[in-house]
């Protein structure tokens, strides 16, 4: 069984602070890394962002997230916490060893990613299960720039249902079989099927069998863009090791020939042939072995002489089947007018 997501979640304060040898961003750090903030003004996101973002209407400035004055509202919005957290407990003040907020990050399976269509429903989804799950909720984003797909929330320490902080009583195994029912019951279509968790079927986890092929198509596409540039690499190399070692011992006309060839090779699709003629190349004219060179190349042109012969006769008779159609087409059109007339 696979899981189709994890939950972690983090306890976060106002400011930056160390512990046990840790690190723990502020709340404000934290959302400017869940907004990439730092790749924006660096320029990373600017043409190509294809991240999906959401927050607290009173976090806003003309629909989108108001950075300037985030300190200023989420500390706005704390003092109404503090205010209903101290009504409904007889008069107790918050305290201040409490951290206000909680930060998470739900991941899903590796290279599980979603077009911008699904990650927007699914973006819905994962705010509405926030805001149930918790009563309220301050940012949330998912996160499609990386090679999975996932999604980063920030939120209150605080239920207003209940009045209390919520942080010692979150179980994260509980939740992620409560966010992956949530999905289930919600019969989004991600491109995969889900299974139902171990409450409704007694099994440990989703049973993500769509899925996986899925990630599995996405992996061997992968690993053909991977082959695709490692071979394109190797054939760079290749050039450039004969260019270093050997070019001053090649005559310039035969240097022309060499690069045609290369060039018609890569035109005609026939990338994986130019390694080979490299290779034989090298040898040749390391050894100085002019018939042998010669030859390769006569070999060669010759070759692809009838490659382009060959190409050139197939989209000539697909130009003349495609004329043919056209000719049937209007024949067929003119007999059908011909017909209604008639009528």
């Amino acid at each position: 069984m696979e899981k189709l997501l994890s939950i972690r979640i983090r306890k976060n304060g106002f400011k930056f602070n160390k512990k046990n040898g840790k690190n723990y961003k502020s709340v404000f750090q934290q959302i400017e890394h869940d907004y990439r903030i730092e790749k924006m003004e660096k320029g990373y996101l600017k043409s190509n962002n294809k991240n999906i973002y959401n927050s607290n209407n009173e976090l806003r400035n003309n629909g989108s997230l108001d950075f300037n004055n985030l300190e200023k509202n989420i500390g706005n919005m704390f003092e109404k916490i503090k205010e209903d957290y101290k009504e409904h407990n007889n008069n107790k003040s918050w305290n201040k060893t409490t951290k206000p907020f909680l930060t998470g990050v739900v991941s899903f399976s590796s290279g599980f990613m979603l077009d911008m269509d699904n990650s927007k429903d699914l973006s819905k989804v994962l705010n509405d299960f926030i805001l149930k799950e918790f009563s309220q909720k301050l940012t949330c984003v998912i996160h499609r720039d990386e090679k999975s797909l996932h999604f980063h929330f920030t939120i209150f320490n605080y239920d207003f249902r209940t009045h209390k902080t919520i942080g010692r009583n979150i179980d994260t195994s509980k939740l992620q079989d409560k966010l992956q029912d949530y999905l289930i019951s919600n019969k989004q279509d991600y491109g995969h099927k889900r299974g139902i968790s171990k409450k409704l079927t007694k099994s440990k986890h989703l049973e993500l069998m769509d899925m996986k092929n899925l990630e599995l198509e996405n992996q061997k596409k992968e690993i053909n863009i991977l082959k695709n540039k490692q071979e394109q690499l190797q054939n760079e190399n290749n050039l450039l090791s004969f260019k270093n070692k050997n070019l001053k011992k090649l005559s310039q006309d035969l240097y022309k020939d060499f690069t045609q060839i290369i060039n018609d090779l890569i035109e005609l699709n026939k990338e994986s042939e130019v390694e080979g003629f490299v290779k034989k190349l090298n040898r040749y004219v390391k050894s100085e072995n002019k018939e042998k060179l010669n030859k390769l190349i006569s070999k060669y042109s010759n070759s692809i002489k009838k490659m382009k012969e060959d190409y050139n006769k197939k989209v000539s008779n697909s130009n003349i089947n495609y004329i043919n159609k056209q000719k049937d087409n209007e024949e067929l059109q003119n007999n059908t007018n011909t017909n209604i007339k008639v009528k």
